[in-house]
């Protein structure tokens, strides 16, 4: 496509474009075209490049991330005034109920934003989760048959970086669960006990809903939740281990 652009730039075969050493080529005849031909303008590009790189996989892991913290928030919000409920004395029982009415609501509101949720972060993570447990298979197999002690410490180091992209998403869908359980606790614990019968028709309908734990799926297929990360995280010595049984390392040294 820069041959477009850049006559004197020859476009090589998809098969040799590929290969790092001929990328690194292809990046020098382009900064040169711009005329970038000092080293301090090929390290400016190049950080600029990378830089990019990693801002956008950042934002991809980071979004899901602050999204659900706002759930997360808003539900310990709700949680605070669940425990409170008929803590107000003088108040009348119509009072009572419009206060629990506007929890019902602001429940509602809180699922309807993890719906809207669910549609993009869905297949976000579930693509995170086949990354993990084929990038972590493969780079085990590197550590433990082809790499040396500095090539081993820097794999070692890329397999954490690599678990901990969808860990910190999966423990807060587990606290988000966890949450959802202490809403329930906290509105049975209210006093509730001497509301009138309208008051414990409404209380009753939305202990219900609250009983039913906020999950999310990744691609409708796994559930996001801690247990799924350590599964995706097992593959990997499932792959080590088929390697070894067919001595498959063996093959390829």
């Amino acid at each position: 496509m820069l041959s477009k652009f850049f006559p004197h730039i020859q476009e090589k075969p998809l098969s040799e474009r590929v290969q790092s050493r001929d990328a690194f080529i292809y990046l020098d005849r382009v900064m040169w075209s711009f005329g970038w031909t000092e080293p301090e303008n090929k390290s400016i590009a190049e950080v600029i490049l990378m830089g990019t790189a990693v801002f956008m996989d950042l934002c991809t892991d980071v979004c899901p991330l602050i999204s659900m913290l706002m759930a997360r928030c808003h539900i310990s919000l709700l949680k605070q005034r669940l425990r409170n409920l008929r803590s107000e004395p003088g108040r009348t029982e119509d009072e009572y109920l419009q206060e629990l009415t506007d929890c019902v609501r602001d429940h509602r509101l809180i699922l309807d934003y993890v719906d809207a949720l669910r549609s993009v972060l869905s297949g976000t993570i579930f693509v995170q989760f086949l990354l993990i447990g084929t990038v972590l298979g493969l780079s085990m197999i590197n550590l433990m048959f082809f790499s040396t002690f500095s090539t081993g410490v820097g794999t070692a180091i890329f397999m954490f970086c690599v678990s901990m992209e969808t860990f910190p998403f999966c423990y807060l869908c587990n606290m988000i669960i966890d949450d959802c359980q202490e809403m329930a606790d906290s509105l049975f614990q209210s006093d509730w006990t001497s509301a009138d019968r309208r008051y414990k028709s409404t209380l009753v309908y939305f202990l219900h809903n609250l009983q039913q734990p906020i999950t999310l799926t990744a691609g409708g297929v796994f559930p996001i939740c801690m247990q799924t990360n350590l599964t995706m995280v097992k593959l990997a010595f499932s792959v080590v281990t088929v390697v070894k049984q067919f001595n498959l390392a063996e093959k390829f040294q």
